[in-house]
């Protein structure tokens, strides 16, 4: 979902607001993608040196450029996905597939994990 960390609608709530909303209903942020900054009178074009991305020990440089983040996409997922604790073997699948279609391979991995366990464990 899209998720603003500065106001640019009336009355809207910001990140933190939805984030401990969702939160309150078993769901945890899983990761941010397609952050967007805007700047004033040119600083948006400001290249300001080099930003690091982790991701387990492997790193990667994007270029830092000027202006205030305002928005991004935040993907949530429910506790026990992210644990890979889903035990109904259907909304495992429905998972795998929802999961799959929005390009989570990360999860879709564990998820088919899981299936497979419990397809060996049935046999």
């Amino acid at each position: 979902m899209e998720v603003e960390f500065n106001p640019i609608y009336d009355g809207q709530p910001l990140f933190s607001d939805v984030d401990m909303f969702l939160r309150g209903y078993g769901f945890v942020l899983w990761k941010f993608t397609h952050f967007v900054h805007y700047g004033k009178e040119g600083d948006e074009a400001l290249e300001l040196g080099i930003d690091i991305i982790h991701h387990n020990g492997r790193s990667q440089k994007i270029k830092k450029m000027g202006g205030q983040v305002y928005w991004a996409n935040a993907h949530y997922v429910k506790v026990d996905i992210a644990n890979s604790a889903v035990t109904d073997r259907k909304q495992l699948i429905r998972d795998i597939l929802l999961l799959n279609s929005l390009g989570h391979a990360d999860l879709v991995k564990r998820l088919v994990a899981v299936l497979n366990r419990d397809n060996r464990v049935a046999k």
